[in-house]
């Protein structure tokens, strides 16, 4: 073996190959660069090849050699197509392309190493060192493969260029065809074309010649935040430092004293750049312990604020809470109190109404009436008050039992027959049975409940003549019935506010009954919700109608 100056510039070129392999494959996580990675690592090992192949002087060895390149030729090739697949969304090949690049590598390393079909011989140039082979049958199997792969990858990425929205990286894939374009070229010609026509004089160029591709592509990756490229850069360095190392064994008895000097430079220009990025993680360190502290006291400061506010609203909440309950006890007392002499003014009123003191004129008749209706509203408001709070306080046990709604409604609006004849108003009912299955409810709650929606039907119905229709219907083991009259309706704005606000009347509805107290629909809600219920009510506008819609459990 003859070591030439071509073998030693092929063999550096392999180091730094190397170098750049080790690098990206520990600098980075990401399934693209470990695909890169080892394609780098097969052009490392063709091209150490390449300067054994031009170092050897046996034609046996030669031969060896060009079949174990040819070999690594087509591997190279097909890492690249792994690549360009991965590249950059780190998307893995499908099984079947898998299975298709091993089993094409089998069959190549097969060909290439064990017959003569692809690769017959070496000899020599005539007056070099220079050696030259000779195709086999099969020859051109090589040049086509080799050419394939790289098209169909540079396809890939071109392909992917065109579908990438991201700015940054469709620019990253466009500099990285171009790069590739550039740098595959020189060895496609010198290592895979030429020798077709017996012309193997510069292969010793094409090593150096692919590697700008390779750092183009190298420095792509790390540019593009692929791997960490602080380390990657310490990394580099040291290869570098191998580098020089390496070129002074061979090259120090040829340029003496100059090689030195320019190893003594490189050196100290490594060191500086080694120095100065130990100064900046050092400064990045003690400004990262810096921020965390300063985050550490904010996060504390807030944790602080957030636990007094947590107090205060707590605080807030059990005031609310005993308020509430102070609230729900004062209406319970006063109803109490309220209710005796309430029903004593009744009695009274209707003693003096049969003529129990004496005779009654129809004027006194008339006035007594009048108190008479009062003292019974006041009392239904009073009722009505105890209701919710008793609901909502769980002071009032309901009687759940099976009910048909029907018949409740019957009693309502049998209840309501004369109202309803003097308004001229026409009810509609569903009559079918089956329509009306049986719910679990408190009878005499949920007839209030009705007695107050149809009250509102009745009252507030724009003109005689109006419309009141029943209808239901079955869902997610509910029934629901809706009502739909010809009412005044209400507007949009007044919609949150009626299922929501006590005491709450639209304009409209106080000039139809300035005397109403608001709570009807309220009380009406408290007590469906008590029967794990529904109320929905809705409206088109201002005298366009209303429409209450109730859900009950069926049994």
């Amino acid at each position: 073996m003859e070591i030439s100056a071509y073998s030693i510039v092929t063999w550096l070129t392999a180091v730094v190959l190397g170098g750049i392999t080790v690098v990206i494959f520990l600098g980075s996580r990401k399934l693209s660069s470990k695909s890169f990675s080892l394609m780098t690592l097969a052009v490392m090992i063709w091209t150490i090849n390449v300067g054994l192949w031009l170092s050897t002087s046996s034609p046996d060895t030669a031969t060896l050699i060009t079949k174990i390149n040819h070999f690594l030729g087509t591997t190279i090739s097909t890492l690249f197509v792994n690549f360009a697949i991965t590249y950059p969304e780190d998307k893995k090949p499908k099984k079947r392309i898998l299975w298709i690049m091993v089993i094409s590598e089998v069959f190549l390393f097969y060909l290439c190493i064990f017959t003569d079909l692809i690769i017959s011989g070496s000899h020599l140039i005539s007056g070099t060192n220079f050696w030259v082979y000779s195709f086999g049958q099969l020859g051109l199997v090589f040049p086509l493969y080799f050419l394939g792969c790289w098209i169909y990858g540079l396809g890939l990425l071109v392909k992917k260029i065109d579908s990438t929205a991201d700015d940054s990286a469709n620019r990253n894939l466009k500099f990285m065809v171009v790069a590739l374009l550039v740098g595959i070229i020189p060895p496609a010609i010198l290592n895979v074309i030429l020798p077709i026509f017996g012309m193997s004089l510069y292969q010793w160029l094409g090593p150096p010649s692919g590697m700008i591709w390779i750092i183009i592509i190298a420095y792509s990756v790390i540019k593009y935040r692929q791997m960490d490229v602080r380390v990657v850069a310490a990394e580099m360095f040291t290869f570098l430092i191998v580098v020089i190392s390496f070129v002074n064994i061979f090259f120090d008895f040829q340029f003496g004293l100059v090689a030195r000097l320019i190893l003594f430079i490189v050196c100290v220009f490594l060191g500086y750049l080694i120095v100065r990025g130990s100064l900046i993680e050092r400064d990045q360190k003690n400004l990262l312990i810096t921020f965390n502290e300063a985050l550490s006291q904010k996060v504390e400061i807030q944790t602080r604020e957030i636990k007094k506010a947590y107090e205060v609203e707590r605080k807030a909440r059990l005031e609310l809470q005993n308020f509430d309950q102070s609230k729900n006890d004062f209406i319970i007392i006063t109803q109490n109190h309220l209710r005796t002499p309430l029903t004593q003014i009744r009695w009274y009123t209707d003693a003096i109404a049969r003529g129990m003191y004496g005779t009654v004129s129809s004027e006194l008749g008339e006035v007594i009436g009048k108190i008479s209706k009062t003292a019974e509203n006041l009392s239904k408001t009073l009722n009505d008050f105890l209701s919710i709070t008793q609901l909502k306080i769980g002071v009032k046990v309901l009687n759940i039992q099976p009910v048909n709604i029907k018949n409740i409604l019957d009693v309502v609006l049998h209840l309501r027959t004369s109202e309803i004849k003097l308004r001229k108003i026409n009810v509609e009912i569903t009559i079918d049975s089956k329509l009306w299955p049986l719910v679990l409810c408190d009878p005499e709650r949920i007839k209030d409940v009705f007695a107050i929606i149809l009250d509102n039907a009745l009252q507030y119905n724009i003109e005689y003549n109006g419309r009141i229709n029943i209808t239901t219907a079955q869902k997610n083991g509910m029934l629901i019935v809706r009502t739909v009259n010809t009412g005044i309706g209400v507007s949009f704005e007044d919609k949150a506010s009626i299922l929501k606000q006590s005491f709450f009347r639209s304009k409209d509805a106080k000039k139809i009954n300035p005397l109403g107290m608001g709570v009807g629909l309220l009380v009406a809600k408290t007590i469906v919700l008590a029967h794990r219920g529904n109320i929905y009510f809705d409206s088109p506008g201002e005298n366009c109608g209303f429409i209450v819609t109730v859900e009950l459990p069926k049994v």
